[in-house]
C-alpha cells in the first residue's frame, strides 16, 4: 500500500490513472491509499524529480473529487460529534 496525506500528490496519482483504493481520516487529516506497484513507483519518482506531467483537465477533476472526499469525511465526523454531544446534553438535562 502507498499512502499520502498530500491532496495534490494524490490528485496527480489519480490523474495519472492510479485508482484510489481508500482513505482514512485521523485528527482532521485525510490519508489517501493506493496499491503500490512498479507503475506507481515510477509515477512517484517522476513527481519527486519534478519531471511528471498529466493532463491538466484530469488533474483539476481529480483535485475536485478528492476535495469532496475530504469534505464528506469532515461532514460525517462533525455529525457524529454533534450527535454524541446532543445525547450527552440530553442525558444531563434529564437528570
Amino acid at each position: 500500500m502507498f499512502k499520502t496525506r498530500d491532496l495534490y500528490f494524490a490528485a496527480f496519482l489519480v490523474a495519472s490513472g492510479h485508482t484510489l483504493k481508500g482513505h482514512t481520516q485521523e485528527r482532521g487529516n485525510t490519508e489517501f491509499i493506493f496499491i503500490q506497484n512498479n507503475v506507481l513507483d515510477k509515477a512517484v519518482a517522476a513527481y519527486n524529480a519534478l519531471s511528471a506531467s498529466v493532463n491538466p483537465v484530469a488533474y483539476a477533476n481529480a483535485i475536485r473529487t478528492l476535495k469532496s472526499v475530504v469534505v464528506q469525511n469532515i461532514y460525517i465526523n462533525e455529525n457524529k460529534y454533534q450527535s454524541t454531544t446532543r445525547k450527552a446534553n440530553t442525558a444531563i438535562l434529564s437528570r
